[in-house]
């Protein structure tokens, strides 16, 4: 695989409201799209940051993949990124 740019990069966060609020004051960041996706168990926005993306995503419930990821992991997060061109989720609000 050739990847040639970068679609987004999505951190898990606990509090989405927070981390929203973090990313606008200190980065200008602006709300393209947010909503629940249930069937992964998370609540997701997508922020448009200059010419790119970052996505958050919170857990709905402990026992989610992310909500486990979380808890294993403390305050130690990874990141992951998604290349452009990529299918992606669309997140409805």
């Amino acid at each position: 695989m050739d990847v040639r740019s970068v679609h987004h990069v999505a951190f898990a966060v606990e509090d989405l409201d927070a981390a929203v609020e973090t990313y606008r004051s200190l980065f200008g960041a602006e709300v393209e799209v947010r909503g629940r996706l249930e069937a992964q168990g998370v609540e997701a926005v997508y922020l448009r940051l200059g010419t790119g993306r970052v996505e958050l995503v919170a857990p709905l419930a402990d026992d989610t993949h992310v909500g486990r990821f979380l808890a294993a992991r403390a305050r130690c997060r990874w990141v992951f990124t998604v290349p452009s061109g990529m299918p992606s989720v669309s997140a409805t609000s």
